[in-house]
């Protein structure tokens, strides 16, 4: 690194991360620019590990908040390399969710590799939600996607060897909202003969009911309660014992607001599983 002051840095904390965008830092103000592109890029790579084996923790977050600082300067050279290196760091939310920020903010000019990742079955299965969650945020911003988003998501769905619950609903709650009844059949079949985690989104009946297809369900709605409870050797008696039957009785958050608890996160990655 030949230029960049890294005590631009210093001000720069881990809960700056994994933040809505209200609530995450506008770098540009905090002086960094297009002349800091190329160290940005060194730091957000650290093919050395030099930040990610350091002592102080703040250095620790510098390669988070490199990858998305590049994503506000919007500049697309370390694009493939950060695709790429997601799948080594699969199991660290902070840098896969800095990647996802990055993404967001550059994906519309790369966005057939975007398909080609998420359609790739190789590909760890929490990295391809994270790339559903980035399209889901591309398409917010420009519907002219529609079309071939919908084509890619519908490929999806049409493979009877995606077996992945939560995949599944990520992809079906995309298409809904994408297409909205469109591909109601294709949908109901998806629900029929492969596995879909109803506690994402909820189930058919639910889907069904919100697109207006019809007015009340016919089934009791499912509840974690019964889930745990039927699958008692997965979970233990303990398990069962801390739950009960639990009623909605506030409005319904989205995963992508901002989260009521107040901490700047948005809602999918705070309280909403808590």
């Amino acid at each position: 690194m030949k230029n960049i002051d890294l005590n631009k840095f210093k001000t720069l904390n881990r809960d700056d991360l994994m933040r809505t965008e209200q609530f995450t830092p506008n770098y540009i103000e905090l002086g960094f620019r297009q002349e800091d592109i190329n160290d940005l890029i060194e730091i957000a790579l650290d093919k050395e590990l030099k930040f990610f084996n350091s002592t102080d923790e703040k250095e620790i977050y510098y390669p988070c908040h490199a990858i998305q600082i590049l994503g506000q300067l919007k500049t697309l050279e370390p694009f493939d390399a950060l695709i790429g290196r997601i799948d080594d760091f699969a199991d660290d939310d902070y840098y896969t969710s800095a990647v996802a920020y990055y993404l967001r903010k550059v994906g519309l000019a790369k966005i057939d590799v975007l398909y080609a990742y998420f359609l790739d079955r190789a590909k760890d299965i929490f990295n391809r939600m994270l790339i559903v969650e980035v399209l889901e945020d591309i398409f917010g911003q420009d519907s002219s996607i529609e079309e071939e988003l919908e084509k890619v998501l519908v490929t999806y769905l049409k493979r009877e060897d995606e077996l992945d619950d939560g995949l599944n609903a990520f992809v079906i709650f995309l298409l809904v909202y994408v297409s909205e009844d469109k591909y109601i059949e294709l949908i109901r079949h998806v629900f029929e003969h492969k596995p879909v985690d109803v506690f994402y989104d909820g189930d058919l009946e639910d889907i069904e009911i919100r697109l207006g297809l019809r007015d009340e369900r016919e089934t009791p709605k499912p509840s974690l309660f019964d889930f745990v409870k039927d699958n008692k050797s997965d979970f233990g008696s303990e398990s069962i014992d801390m739950l009960s039957p639990w009623i909605q009785t506030k409005p319904k958050i989205g995963r992508n607001d901002p989260c009521p608890c107040g901490s700047g996160k948005k809602h999918k990655k705070c309280c909403l599983n808590k």
